[in-house]
């Protein structure tokens, strides 16, 4: 009787053969760039779009923003949120 893989076990194949694919494709390729600027701003709207959903879960609450700057002229975003009607306490940091 042939057996089944299921679903989960068939998509964490896939994904760790994507992941040797990708792998392969850096070392053989030239050296790669950060584009950090670019990385920046994917992070931070995902940050955001964290937020905004657990915001619109919750009803009431809204998540407060502070900016760390950090040596080196990188930062931290924390963004908490507190005291909720559904959520008592959510962080989303960057």
């Amino acid at each position: 009787m042939p057996t089944t893989r299921s679903p989960c076990a068939n998509e964490r194949r896939l994904n760790f053969r994507r992941a040797a694919e990708l792998a392969a494709m850096i070392r053989h390729n030239s050296p790669m760039t950060a584009d950090i600027e670019s990385v920046k701003t994917f992070f931070l709207a995902l940050q955001g779009d964290i937020c905004a959903a657990l915001e619109a879960l919750d009803g009431t609450a809204r998540f407060s923003l502070e900016r760390l700057p950090q040596p080196g002229g990188g930062f931290g975003q924390p963004r908490v949120l507190q005291d909720g009607s559904a959520i008592e306490k959510a962080a989303v940091q960057f």
